[in-house]
């Protein structure tokens, strides 16, 4: 039993070894803020995505308190690296910036801040707010 329909795969993010228009979802969970040029992450998921494609892209957003970015910064000292630092409002601006349209966004109760943000590769008339 199992859903053929469904793959996963690791792939270099900035370069992904898929047609362009071949998926109905990508999800990019908790990576954008750990790469040096997440831009160019999300310019790849525009190309694969169909046109009505939709991105889910949840992620640590280590400057949404003030612990959480003490904490960042402790764990940079033992080598973890996390290149960009979001809010919540910022990481949308972000994804917005990038070309989504930021649908549906929610704070996940996590001991460290995590948002949850689903979007479209195309331009919408009305965006969220922060």
């Amino acid at each position: 039993m199992g859903i053929s329909n469904v793959r996963f795969s690791v792939q270099d993010a900035y370069s992904l070894a898929y047609d362009a228009e071949s998926f109905d979802i990508v999800i990019v969970s908790n990576t954008l803020h750990i790469m040096p040029r997440p831009e160019k992450a999300l310019e790849e998921i525009k190309r694969v995505l169909k046109p009505d494609g939709m991105l889910i892209a949840p992620t640590f957003v280590h400057a949404e308190t003030k612990k959480a970015a003490v904490l960042s910064r402790l764990l940079s000292v033992t080598g973890f690296r996390a290149y960009h630092r979001w809010t919540r409002c910022s990481y949308i601006r972000f994804l917005q910036d990038s070309g989504f349209t930021v649908e549906d966004t929610e704070m996940l109760p996590t001991p460290f801040p995590f948002v949850y943000c689903c979007c479209r590769a195309m331009a919408a008339p009305e965006q969220i707010r922060c």
